[in-house]
């Protein structure tokens, strides 16, 4: 049986993190040249990236670990959407693959290789293992999100 809205969780762990605005969304797809989907946009605005409330995606009996999200400040170090683009070579982020979500050697990406207007989600564990797409859009990987 599917959840209910009063079922699901808020998406962001912590509240007290400032949304990000339409502007600064903008920005970060210009510097990626990629449209964010949607939903992503409306989480940024919410709470401008963070630990979420979900602790993986679920699919097909398989379970992989939700990471935390990149922001879209321009200004950081580290944790960026945008410092996560300019490194992801070192990380084995295939070109066309914007990496949205990460900790370590471990990312998620919107893979937009087969479409520029609805990106596959992909996925990768580590160095060891190869990205795999475990999603065909953004919203279905919100909608295999679990506790």
């Amino acid at each position: 049986m599917a959840p209910t809205d009063e079922d699901l969780l808020p998406f962001w762990f912590r509240s007290d993190r400032a949304g990000a605005q339409a502007s600064e969304i903008e920005v970060a797809e210009r510097y990626v040249g990629q449209k964010l989907p949607r939903v992503l946009r409306d989480l940024l605005m919410e709470r401008n990236g963070g630990v979420s409330n979900y602790a993986a995606f679920q699919s097909r009996g398989r379970y992989f670990p939700l990471l935390p999200f990149f922001s879209v400040e321009g200004t950081v170090a580290s944790g960026s959407l945008m410092r996560a683009f300019d490194v992801r070579s070192a990380f084995g982020v295939p070109e066309h693959v914007v990496p949205f979500a990460g900790q370590g050697e471990a990312w998620w990406g919107l893979d937009y290789r087969l479409s520029t207007t609805e990106p596959a989600v992909v996925f990768r564990q580590d160095a060891d293992h190869q990205v795999e797409q475990v999603a065909a859009s953004f919203a279905e990987f919100m909608n295999g999100l679990t506790e």
